[in-house]
């Protein structure tokens, strides 16, 4: 009843159904065992006007010890997640909705399924025409029509896709570039589906939670995310990054919620790389450039807690590591090895000072700092809680 939330009578008898006949640790057990992502569907998507594309879930998990149906009185937080495009937020909302035992629905999975294919072609495609411009051609004729001229979210995938995949894969001017190509989230899906593209088949593949964690899907509009745990309901909203979803920000959260934190994500990984919305600006500076605007007095963020997520710190480590860390000397002159110290976590404090040095001199919100690595389930799960930790701290 009501437009997007389930009564909280439907949450207590659907915990004792649970209770009853067990089903819950069944279900867990299964997705913890296969690794595969099941059919059965325990919560609800529903799109709303003026979004393009929104999920809203909802888990009711509440847990009874007692024979007597008791009022159940849930502690709401409603977090606010913000940052540049690609930087890992949502990604993050899957990580909690798979901690939380947030099953996801067959039209959800049909999404993944689409979007992680679709990625292998782009990413194919993004390497033909880098080649091309290096002055190699890597593919014949035919494999260039059918990579150039394909519809990425339409066209099936099975073994000669594979194939044809496979071929430019191994081209040797295609493996000399590969280094070479600035960052890239579809590049990086098909690193890691390159020793799995026979098991492909958009016909009956079913993406594991590997899967799902790695595909890329714009976020565009507003995706809700909701679950219960323990004494309290979590709501995670998370906007798009893009400079059009940007303007939905201010009003992302309904008036009648009192908004418990925002997480603002930052790849930590894109400190030299070319920004395609400020030309001739890298992707921190345009980051840095929408944190100190998301702070400003007045703001969606005023009297709240704000989380600063710097994410990707595993793929920072491995560009730091390739170059031995010239490149960020060079966008941060101030890097200095110290032999006490990693370079990873002397580059991670730069970051987060760069970050903080934006915030106002006479600002006391209160900010916290974590870093992370979004798709390791087990950093999220220690990030999450220690964020709920300080927040229980800051409400009492």
């Amino acid at each position: 009843q009501g437009d997007d939330v389930a009564p909280l009578t439907y949450q207590v008898l659907l915990s004792l159904y649970f209770d009853i006949f067990g089903q819950r640790s069944k279900f867990s057990d299964e997705l913890s065992s296969t690794g595969r992502l099941g059919k059965r569907n325990f919560f609800w998507s529903r799109g709303r006007k003026g979004a393009s594309r929104q999920a809203e879930t909802k888990m009711g998990c509440v847990p009874s010890k007692s024979s007597k149906t008791q009022a159940v009185v849930l502690q709401p937080y409603c977090v606010l997640i913000l940052g540049a495009a690609g930087s890992g937020k949502s990604t993050l909302t899957k990580q909690l909705r798979l901690f939380h035992g947030v099953t996801f629905t067959p039209d959800e999975i049909n999404l993944f399924r689409t979007a992680f294919i679709a990625n292998i072609y782009l990413a194919v495609y993004d390497l033909i025409k880098y080649a091309e411009k290096a002055g190699h051609n890597v593919a014949t004729p035919a494999a260039r029509k059918f990579f150039v001229e394909l519809d990425p979210y339409a066209e099936p995938f099975n073994a000669d896709s594979a194939t044809l995949i496979k071929q430019i894969l191994t081209d040797q001017n295609v493996k000399a570039i590969r280094g070479k190509m600035p960052r890239n989230p579809y590049l990086e899906v098909l690193a890691y589906a390159e020793d799995k593209l026979d098991e492909i088949d958009s016909r009956n593949w079913t993406p594991s939670v590997e899967d799902v964690l790695h595909a890329r899907c714009t976020t565009s509009g507003v995706t809700v995310t909701k679950f219960v745990s323990g004494t309290e309901e979590w709501t995670f909203i998370d906007v798009g990054g893009q400079p059009g979803q940007r303007k939905k920000w201010a009003n992302a959260v309904p008036q009648d919620t009192t908004l418990s934190a925002v997480f603002f994500f930052v790849a930590a990984d894109e400190y030299d790389m070319p920004c395609e919305e400020t030309p001739g600006k890298t992707k921190i500076q345009t980051s840095l450039k929408i944190w100190q605007e998301a702070l400003a007095p007045g703001g969606v963020t005023a009297n709240v807690p704000v989380v600063l997520v710097l994410n990707r710190i595993d793929m920072l480590a491995k560009k730091l590591q390739e170059d031995d860390c010239e490149s960020f000397k060079e966008a941060f002159p101030r890097f200095k090895r110290d032999e006490d110290r990693e370079d990873l976590e002397i580059a991670l404090d730069i970051l987060k000072d760069a970050y903080l040095d934006k915030t106002s001199a006479n600002s006391k919100q209160s900010i916290y700092v974590q870093r992370t690595c979004a798709l390791d389930g087990e950093n999220i799960k220690n990030m999450f809680n220690t964020v709920r930790t300080n927040l229980q701290r800051f409400k009492a």
